[in-house]
């Protein structure tokens, strides 16, 4: 839900701070439309940063736009990285900026989480099988006489790091779940068994 502050914010940053900003920590400043995006990781912020794009006249604004600038040179869209730490600072500090920053509500996120995690489990769980057939195929041909025993090894080592890639999604699966059901209101105490 937007929620306004109705106390003024005032921003005190320091220069290194600003210096270390990559792409997408820092703020993405319109001094057009006199806008300031604090772009998060995993919350929509590049469609966000798109539409900025867009609105800039960027011809490429579809694509991921984490450093572009217009052909032309005239690019009103500017990181914070491509602005001086005074500019930014007053940028920052101007009443007449409206300044945005957006969440991603937990369980929607966990959710979106839950879908990827799935869908990279389905396919390790593929790669698995597959390197575990080419396992099999190796010590038969080894068998046979038709490869040295170090491809039995190598495609067994595969093998195995097929299988510790499954355990560890599964397990991104399982930690995921248990925020959801934390995020959704559960708990984790066991209901009283004493009866009176």
């Amino acid at each position: 839900p937007w929620r306004e502050r109705t106390q003024p914010l005032r921003f005190v940053i320091k220069e290194s701070e600003i210096e270390s900003w990559k792409s997408w920590t820092g703020p993405l400043i319109s001094e057009r439309y006199r806008l300031i995006l604090w772009a998060l990781p995993k919350v929509g912020c590049t469609d966000m940063m798109r539409l900025f794009y867009r609105m800039a006249g960027h011809e490429t604004w579809r694509e991921l736009p984490w450093f572009k600038s217009r052909s032309d040179g005239r690019d009103d869209i500017a990181l914070s990285a491509r602005k001086s730490p005074a500019r930014i600072q007053a940028l920052l500090n101007n009443k007449s900026y409206t300044r945005a920053v957006f969440f991603r509500d937990p369980v929607e996120r966990l959710l979106s989480a839950e879908l990827t995690l799935r869908q990279q489990l389905d396919a390790q769980r593929e790669s698995r099988q597959n390197a575990n057939i080419a396992y099999e195929l190796s010590l038969q041909q080894y068998e046979r006489g038709l490869v040295d025993y170090t491809t039995v090894l190598e495609a067994q080592r595969r093998a195995f790091d097929a299988q510790t890639a499954v355990i560890q999604l599964h397990y991104q699966v399982i930690a995921n779940r248990i925020e959801l059901y934390r995020a959704l209101g559960g708990d984790f105490a066991l209901p009283d068994t004493t009866t009176t």
